[in-house]
């Protein structure tokens, strides 16, 4: 039987889904003992495999990205969309899953794209004076309610 180091390789990039951005990226590589033949077919879904060399170092991989990932998006701020508008309710794609709570206070900006030299879009956050209080949470979405005495016209999907 022929063992041999085999590399396993992976990239991570995330993107922001709203500006498009690229917010990470790492390249995670590692070696390992190859324990079967060439030609042999493996069940990687196995826990003999899982259990190699091999298998255990792609485990670390896969441990050592979830961790990093973990840290690089645990301070980031949560943005969320407007999904519908009903006169002073607002329905938004954030919900209990992403920390929402029932009573929060949650500020309304706008995108504004920018066209560079080179056809290339900047996206750009404003801020808005505007002011909703969360009124119902699910796991997904929330219904938030207008808290102040100005109308919300301004404010689309």
């Amino acid at each position: 039987m022929d063992h041999r180091g085999f590399l396993f390789c992976i990239d991570q990039v995330n993107f922001d889904a709203i500006s498009k951005d690229k917010v990470w990226q790492q390249h995670y590589s590692v070696t390992g003992i190859w324990p079967y033949e060439k030609t042999k077919i493996v069940d990687v879904y196995s826990d003999t495999f899982w259990h190699t060399d091999y298998g255990k170092r792609i485990q670390g991989v896969f441990n050592s990205l979830a961790q990093d990932l973990n840290q690089a998006f645990a301070c980031l701020p949560t943005r969320g969309r407007i999904l519908h508008k009903d006169q002073d309710q607002l329905v938004i794609n954030l919900g209990r899953a992403h920390g929402l709570k029932v009573g929060q206070v949650l500020s309304i900006a706008h995108r504004s794209d920018v066209a560079g030299e080179r056809n290339q879009f900047f996206t750009r956050t404003i801020q808005t004076i505007n002011r909703v209080k969360v009124t119902q949470v699910n796991a997904q979405n929330a219904i938030a309610t207008n808290i102040q005495n100005r109308p919300m016209n301004n404010i689309q999907i």
